[in-house]
């Protein structure tokens, strides 16, 4: 893929990598940049919109508006084209072991339409991208994916809806308490699945997905059953929620997109909670509003 860097954007991990690029490094480029990004995900997304908004304040959009020296150091540290130009939503293959050629090559007979003419979206390289189980690895490469788009780029907008989605599913669960106790039956053994109850607020977590092709897809025994695995997930790369779809109906999603979540589609509503989201885990319930944002 040619490297454009008139139409390529700029994200606050760039300019995280030019400040923390060190000429003298003994490290080969591009494995210095890959521990650059490493350090930059590894703190919190709140400190790392903040970069972006340093790029606005100095008008900074695309690569072409960086003095040619810095592109060239951007260039080094993060060498694939098709990596920086990667925008959502990619389909990404974590598997190569013996054989899987044949099956990935057999997921794409059954499409909505042709990807040939959308490669950037295709992430299939065994010594870029063999994560195995570890597919999270793929944000160190990508580290743009963990960007909101659209609409939510602001770190405002996106905290506000967070909070919205909670008010909304804390109303929810406190009606659906209120209907279990009226009808005189328990909370535990007849409510209702609490997922259900916190839709609005995982809609408002999640910011991208990605479509997997991992082991389970690859090995499956029946063509039928090798499913994509499709991950809702976090500006911190959390899985929020997580489901298995074949390719033509993960590519019909896909389509369903834009812009908003289909918070009615099977595949969200049936989905599996991330670990990380789940009752009693770090980001999952019970849940409180903050302080000031009472539930009506």
């Amino acid at each position: 893929m040619a490297f454009n860097p008139a139409q390529t954007r700029l994200f606050g991990v760039d300019l995280y990598l030019l400040e923390k690029w060190d000429a003298q490094s003994q490290l080969p480029d591009e494995q210095q940049g890959l521990a650059i990004v490493q350090e930059f995900l590894q703190a919190g997304y709140t400190e790392r919109w903040g970069y972006d908004q340093k790029l606005q304040e100095r008008n900074l959009f695309y690569v072409a508006d960086l003095p040619e020296s810095d592109q060239a150091v951007l260039t080094r540290a993060r060498p694939s084209a098709h990596e920086r130009s990667a925008v959502p939503f990619i389909w990404l293959r974590t598997c190569y072991a013996p054989g899987t050629d044949g099956a990935w090559a057999a997921l794409w007979t059954n499409l909505l339409w042709s990807l040939e003419d959308e490669p950037q979206k295709i992430f299939n390289d065994p010594k870029r991208y063999d994560f195995g189980s570890d597919w999270q690895r793929i944000f160190i490469r990508v580290p743009q994916l963990l960007h909101p788009w659209g609409y939510r780029r602001n770190l405002q907008i996106y905290e506000e809806e967070k909070q919205e989605g909670l008010k909304a599913s804390l109303e929810a669960e406190k009606l659906a308490r209120e209907d279990v106790e009226e009808a005189d039956e328990s909370w535990s053994e007849d409510g209702p699945y609490w997922p259900e109850l916190y839709s609005d607020y995982h809609a408002a977590c999640q910011i991208g997905f990605i479509f997997i092709a991992d082991e389970e897809t690859l090995t499956a025994l029946d063509p039928k059953e090798a499913n994509f695995l499709v991950v809702w997930y976090d500006p911190d790369g959390n899985v929020v929620r997580q489901y298995r779809l074949g390719a033509y109906d993960a590519q019909g999603l896909e389509a369903m997109y834009c812009g908003s979540l289909p918070c009615d589609h099977t595949a969200w509503v049936q989905g599996l909670v991330g670990e990380q989201y789940d009752e009693d885990a770090p980001l999952g319930p019970p849940y409180e509003l903050d302080e000031g944002d009472e539930a009506d």
